[in-house]
């Protein structure tokens, strides 16, 4: 009877073979070494504590290389939270920033609306020439003339020729009448001329506009301590009756022989509210004729009889 031949075995097969006898035998000696070891702790208990001994002494330097990367990989992990962490912290940070800068600039914007709204209030109490209080809406500006416009017409009882004041100065006088709006001649209109005086000296002068922003000082009064310098403050003199006295009007910027050059203290730019008032001494009513018949008649003389008894 002929046997069945064997297939030869591969050195795949043989590898895994070697390596379950070997992993068999390591199991075994696994359990031996426990056995032997807990045989020798329940026999010699003083051997087994300097055994123990012996193995920590010899795994702490394993242990200590061991943990090197373990904790370069935790110090990486808490980097990374950290960085996230701070971004995170920075966003909010910057967020809150914003909302601060916002309502600082709210803030900021109140306030000056607010001063602006007293010095108003002031005009209104002390001031009975008041017509309207009105919002600075808009301005044009070319080489010779230059404009604003406010929020206020003849609903509201402004008429032209009526100056206009701000809480920096004079802006300038009503020239054409709305509805509802109003256009207001600026002090440096080619077109304007506005009586006033120097502060530092009192001497009267006129200020002419010429455009751009600009005004120039004429007709300055005589004597040398009545010529303007840079710096100085013009203010209205009352002067024909329109502008009422001592409201700023321009402050002077240069002065180069007989021109002095000013600035309006007033800016349709850089304004928010104004105030129109009527004339300061209007002018009387055309064609008002002088009263008659203000002398009364003289009564009629009272006759007496007298009785005389005879």
């Amino acid at each position: 009877m002929a046997w069945p031949t064997t297939r030869p075995r591969s050195g795949g097969s043989r590898r895994d073979a070697r390596g379950r006898l070997i992993g068999a035998a390591l199991g075994v000696g696994a359990v031996a070494g426990g056995a032997m070891l807990l045989a020798i702790g329940r026999i010699a208990p003083e051997r087994m504590r300097g055994l123990r001994a012996a193995t920590l002494d010899l795994s702490a330097p394993v242990w200590d290389v061991a943990r090197v990367p373990v904790q370069g990989v935790q110090d990486v992990a808490a980097g990374v939270g950290d960085y996230w962490d701070a971004i995170g912290r920075a966003r909010r940070l910057e967020a809150e920033l914003a909302a601060t800068r916002r309502e600082a600039a709210r803030a900021a914007l109140f306030a000056a609306e607010n001063r602006r709204l007293k010095l108003l209030l002031h005009f209104t109490e002390t001031d009975s020439r008041r017509i309207a209080v009105a919002r600075v809406v808009g301005g044009s500006g070319a080489s010779l003339v230059e404009t604003a416009v406010i929020g206020a017409g003849a609903g509201t009882g402004v008429r032209p020729g009526q100056p206009v004041v701000t809480d920096a100065g004079l802006l300038g006088r009503v020239t054409e009448v709305g509805v509802r709006a109003s256009r207001v001649l600026l002090v440096s209109d080619n077109e304007s001329r506005v009586p006033v005086r120097i502060v530092r000296t009192g001497a009267p002068a006129l200020l002419a506009g010429v455009g751009g922003g600009w005004a120039e000082l004429r007709f300055i009064g005589s004597g040398p301590e009545a010529a303007p310098r840079a710096g100085d403050l013009l203010v209205t003199s009352g002067e024909g009756g329109l502008f009422a006295p001592d409201v700023p009007v321009a402050r002077v910027e240069s002065v180069h022989g007989e021109i002095a050059r000013a600035r309006p203290v007033a800016s349709p730019a850089t304004l928010g509210l104004a105030v129109v008032q009527s004339a300061w001494m209007p002018p009387p009513s055309a064609g008002a004729a002088p009263a008659a018949g203000l002398a009364a008649a003289a009564p009629a003389p009272v006759r007496m009889a007298v009785m005389v008894n005879p």
